[in-house]
């Protein structure tokens, strides 16, 4: 039925792909809701087992904005961990950014840092129609050990928090 499914409105959609030795460059761009957004870059198995993963371009439209992503991004999975340097997403005073290695190595801690991120397409991009979240997220978390005991230690503040369109706090 139309209530329990998700509607994602994309006019055109467009995906080109180039390989080169032992790197996939890709450009994926679409227009939604007259908006055209684009992002490319390369997935790079040079220094395998390592997957190196890199937005040369990010120009994405998300809740009636533009966002673009830090120049020198890079993540980079292995078959124990995923490390994540400088993938900072931002739109004016808007930011999410992630650092740090995630793996079940003691030590290893993933950074994430939130600054007046409105949570509002939450539930879209999770594709869930029966929950609807709402409000403007700020502030930092650190995951260590996800796998086993994980560790998560926030500080986070919602503003305006709704909750299927019901107000909670403030």
């Amino acid at each position: 039925s139309k209530d329990d499914s998700l509607e994602v409105k994309i006019d055109t959609f467009s995906l080109v792909t180039n390989l080169r030795y032992d790197t996939v460059y890709y450009e994926i761009g679409w227009t939604d809701m007259g908006n055209h957004s684009n992002m490319d870059g390369y997935v790079s198995f040079l220094r395998s087992p390592v997957i190196d993963i890199h937005f040369d371009r990010f120009n994405v439209f998300l809740n009636n904005r533009f966002w673009s992503v830090d120049p020198s991004n890079l993540i980079s999975i292995d078959s124990t961990a995923i490390h994540l340097n400088k993938v900072d997403f931002g739109s004016g005073d808007q930011f999410a950014r992630f650092n740090g290695r995630v793996s079940a190595a003691d030590g290893d801690t993933l950074y994430a840092s939130f600054n007046k991120l409105d949570i509002s397409t939450v539930d879209r991009l999770i594709g869930s129609s029966g929950l609807d979240f709402d409000g403007i997220l700020s502030g930092n978390a650190k995951v260590t050990k996800p796998y086993e005991n994980i560790s998560l230690i926030t500080e986070l503040k919602i503003d305006k928090f709704k909750f299927n369109r019901e107000s909670l706090g403030d």
